[in-house]
């Protein structure tokens, strides 16, 4: 794969885009957190308190608590229940789209990334497969 730069590329800049959409949409998930601690307490007291290092939330709310609950929330996203209080909300919907959306571009990304290594896979299997011919100067 080192011979073929282009694949390489294409194979380093997906698994970049990749690890962006991931934090794009972790980053959507604080917000959303953070959002819903200042206009919705009681739901965000039900999610568990979720929140970071820099977003503690309430006092007595501690570092493990608040993680595991906001990695919670960024692998489930639990808010079906609360569709119907949050739909008026546009603050929420956005923070939900980014998401969605960020969450659905890591999928593409993944998917491109592994098609890339597929590709460069085979592409070295054929190389493998046929050596380079032998030039036709000899030396002594």
């Amino acid at each position: 794969m080192g011979k073929d730069p282009a694949i390489f590329g294409f194979i380093l800049v997906m698994l970049g885009l990749f690890m962006i959409s991931i934090i794009i949409q972790f980053a959507a998930t604080v917000r959303l957190a953070k959002w819903l601690c200042h206009h919705h307490p009681k739901i965000w007291r039900e999610l568990g308190r979720p929140g970071t290092t820099f977003f503690k939330g309430e006092e007595d709310n501690g570092y493990f608590s608040r993680g595991n609950a906001l990695q919670r929330m960024f692998k489930s996203m639990p808010l079906q229940e609360y569709d119907r209080k949050l739909a008026k909300d546009e603050g929420a919907q956005r923070y939900l789209r980014q998401h969605r959306l960020a969450g659905r571009w890591s999928v593409v990304f993944f998917v491109l990334f592994g098609f890339g290594i597929l590709i460069g896979h085979a592409r070295h299997e054929t190389r493998a497969g046929n050596p380079p011919e032998k030039s036709e100067t000899r030396r002594p």
